[in-house]
């Protein structure tokens, strides 16, 4: 895995790699995102998750090769988004890079993909969770044993790359906050490529302390931990992605820094920031459209960070195979909480055969009007 930051990486080569990689038969994406369904949900909750998740990044990387022999997969390193006022104001959300934001993926270079199970890519960024910090990555840099990184017992949350990567699944929201559909934004790859780069830091940092990193951690009762324990992929077991093997392959460009002296960042839509010596993104361009549309669900120039108010959602109203409204009994409840009074519409909108509508607002009053009577 050579793997630069996405700034650094031709990333309009690798997401037209992907384009390729998804809609010329047969669909070698969505078979690599299906492995994640076959692999146990507790293996995010030990050591066993580092291991898989290298190995897991190795078989998609090459995948992408086949199609493109120069293709890199760059890492998402979302501390740069941590340290804007609102990060949802990033380039990063702007059609060059991921687009959209907030709804059914419309712009960029995933605009209109389209799920196994028939529904749209959606997200709602910053709704929910939390983007990793330079505070996070360097105190898990600051442990000394895998056991502290990869146990919550050991040392605590604060300290847990397994607890603190999660969280950024939580923040993309949409099908990055879904266990089993985490894998069909592609998001999901370069954000753990980027998991994948701490862990060979942490590695580098052993070894400066004398520890071989390729010692596999205690890892409890768990059966699916135990150094042996198989990945689903290939015949590679968990242990196999501490081995120097697969380290062999994984090289990483450090994360861009600045200086006084030196205020380049690079190429790509990074500035420094003079006061902590960081590449910080670009702000996006905002839209000055006032128009109450489905388009407008990703002007995230009008969202500002600690609203009182809870954030507009959107669901995939996926069930058994099947993203529609029609299979779906709404219930009523009882209001504990009022939408501001300058949001004119929710932004909620329903699914029908795997698209979304955005004519019609679920939670539009004038749709229960009958109610009210």
């Amino acid at each position: 895995m050579t793997t630069p930051t996405i700034t650094y990486c031709k990333i309009n080569d690798c997401h037209f790699t992907l384009f390729l990689f998804q809609s010329i038969a047969p669909n070698k994406y969505d078979a690599i995102a299906r492995i994640q369904e076959s692999t146990p949900k507790t293996i995010y909750e030990g050591p066993g998750f580092l291991g898989w998740n290298r190995i897991y990044l190795y078989l998609y990387e090459n995948a992408l090769r086949q199609v493109d022999p120069r293709i890199c997969l760059p890492y998402w390193d979302s501390t740069l988004e941590s340290e804007l006022n609102n990060p949802l104001e990033s380039s990063l959300w702007s059609a060059e890079y991921f687009g959209t934001a907030r709804g059914p993926v419309r712009k960029g270079p995933f605009a209109n993909w389209r799920l196994p199970v028939g529904t749209e890519l959606i997200r709602n960024v910053g709704v929910d969770g939390d983007l990793l910090s330079n505070q996070i990555i360097n105190g898990i840099l600051s442990r000394r044993r895998y056991e502290e990184i990869t146990s919550i017992e050991e040392s605590g949350r604060q300290y847990s790359i397994l607890s603190n990567y999660g969280s950024t699944h939580m923040y993309v929201g949409g099908m990055m906050a879904s266990l089993r559909m985490s894998t069909y934004d592609p998001i999901f790859f370069m954000h753990h490529a980027f998991i994948d780069y701490i862990f060979e830091r942490f590695r580098a940092r052993l070894r400066s302390l004398g520890v071989d990193p390729t010692v596999y951690p205690k890892w409890g009762n768990s059966n699916l931990h135990e150094p042996n324990a198989p990945i689903n992929i290939f015949n590679y077991t968990v242990k196999d992605g501490y081995s120097e093997l697969f380290a062999s392959y994984a090289e990483y460009e450090p994360v861009p820094s600045c200086t006084i002296s030196s205020l380049s960042c690079g190429p790509g839509s990074l500035a420094c920031n003079i006061k902590t010596g960081h590449c910080i993104p670009t702000i996006r361009q905002r839209t000055t459209s006032k128009r109450d549309t489905l388009e407008s669900f990703d002007n995230v120039g009008v969202f500002k960070p600690k609203l009182p108010y809870a954030q507009s959602t959107l669901i995939d109203y996926c069930c058994d195979e099947s993203c529609d409204v029609s299979n779906w009994i709404m219930i009523p409840v009882r209001v504990v909480k009022t939408r501001s009074p300058t949001q004119r519409k929710y932004s909620s909108y329903p699914a029908r055969g795997g698209l979304v509508n955005g004519c019609l607002d679920i939670y539009s009053l004038k749709n229960f009007q009958n109610l009210m009577m």
